[in-house]
């Protein structure tokens, strides 16, 4: 028999019997919608978090420089900035650009009007090189002025605390390398909407302007960030292996660490001893190492959960075949009397069975779709920091084809499994004894 024909039987056996298989389709319509849902939701936050990241320690790869000669350890003087610039050339690593910047940690201050605020990050950057980031930003009112040397962009929770507007002149503190305190004084260029945990307390300015207010070199920065052609989280083994590469060519030139992988190791190599300058390559996934653990525990709940699932859907399968098929002895009998052998027996209820995952994972999709769609329209503000999770202040579900794949194929594999056994019986059983029990039915 042609297996187009098998094919045309099993997709009419299914419309047929489709009472007969609306509770598992339902079950398995919801239990695949669920997991893709939580699935979803954690690529998304995933992807959410790896491009803050990104655009907060500037790259996918970031050389950060500590200096134990100076008061302000992150920096990089500007022949080693060119020896890791060299590095990424020689290395032939794919990058699509470079750039600098100037990081301060918590000791920074906003003076506004009698009214103080304790910063987390100042951070330098060159406006040209960077333009298109800073274009990128959520500005509020409109936009921003060009980033000068007498310009500072603020965030807009800084910009409520001290009350102050666009336009209006604060004074930044802070402490130079030397220890001594120094103090500028910059107008608002622009007010950024941002409250995540990165850009809360959060200033920029121009890189050369930081460097002098802190007495670095003007060509200083703490760190020279590289952005893959390739880049993201899929791309994890693509950024180790480019950084591994720039790193054998910039050992030999420069103090640098070992490769690190997470945040426990970069601390052991910065508890190290050591003169001057010394270069740390780091990938974002040391800096998010923490984080990425709650993700992965969440993507090991998902997991957990879906197979506790594919085991009830198994056992309901099992059940619902075994009732099926005691009602099909009839039909089946009638098949093997006009001349359908065992074998093409089992096709037939293997291809119904793929046939009803299909139709099931289309469902769950949709499914799916629409409670990821529902959940993007509500608000998370109430849960603090969890805004680095999401994008412009809404979840955003990613359906990455490896993950939707998976879930798929373990999805017809437990069918299959659930249909063999029942459907190997069935198909075996004494032509005589099937027609009998026809007969009696």
């Amino acid at each position: 028999m042609r297996f187009s024909s098998i094919l045309m039987l099993a997709l009419k056996y299914l419309l047929r019997y489709r009472r007969r298989y609306l509770f598992l389709i339902t079950a398995l319509t919801a239990g695949f919608a669920i997991v893709t849902v939580i699935i979803s939701q954690k690529d998304g936050m995933s992807a959410n978090v790896y491009a803050s990241a990104q655009s907060h320690y500037a790259g996918d790869i970031v050389f950060s420089g500590h200096d134990m000669d100076s008061e302000r350890r992150s920096r990089l003087d500007f022949g080693t900035i060119s020896a890791i610039v060299k590095a990424i050339d020689d290395a032939d690593s794919g990058y699509s650009h470079i750039v600098k910047r100037t990081l301060l940690l918590n000791s920074e201050r906003l003076f506004f009007n009698g009214a103080t605020v304790q910063l987390k990050y100042t951070v330098g950057l060159d406006g040209d090189t960077e333009a298109d980031y800073l274009n990128a930003l959520p500005w509020t009112g409109g936009g921003h002025d060009p980033l000068d040397d007498e310009t500072i962009y603020i965030s807009a929770p800084i910009a409520s605390m001290l009350g102050a507007v666009r336009g209006d002149s604060l004074v930044l503190e802070t402490v130079t390398r030397y220890n001594r305190k120094n103090s500028g004084v910059f107008v608002i260029g622009g007010i950024i909407n941002d409250s995540t945990i990165f850009g809360f307390y959060k200033v920029y300015l121009s890189r050369t302007a930081l460097n002098r207010l802190v007495e670095f070199e003007d060509e200083d920065c703490s760190s020279v960030g590289v952005y893959l052609a390739k880049h993201g989280r899929a791309a994890a083994a693509l950024i180790d292996d480019a950084r591994t590469a720039i790193y054998q060519q910039l050992r030999t030139m420069v103090d640098v660490s070992a490769l690190v992988y997470d945040r426990d190791d970069w601390e052991d190599e910065k508890s190290k001893d050591w003169s001057g300058i010394r270069v740390f390559p780091l990938t974002l996934n040391v800096y998010l190492s923490e984080v990425s653990q709650i993700l992965e525990a969440l993507n090991l709940l998902a997991y957990l959960l879906y197979v506790i699932m594919l085991l009830i859907i198994f056992v309901s399968a099992v059940v619902t075949y075994r009732l099926i098929l005691h009602e099909r002895t009839r039909e089946i009998g009638t098949m093997r009397a006009i001349g359908f052998h065992g074998h093409h027996i089992r096709i037939l209820l293997l291809l119904e069975t793929v046939f009803l995952a299909t139709v099931s994972i289309i469902a769950g999709l949709l499914l799916a779709a629409l409670v990821n769609l529902l959940l993007s329209g509500l608000s998370f503000s109430w849960l603090p920091s969890f805004e680095i999770f999401m994008k412009n202040g809404r979840l955003s579900p990613s359906y990455l084809v490896t993950s939707l794949a998976i879930n798929s194929f373990s999805l017809y594999i437990v069918l299959i499994l659930a249909v063999w056994l029942p459907a190997f019986g069935a198909s075996r059983q004494a032509l005589p004894a099937m027609l009998a029990a026809s007969a009696k039915g």
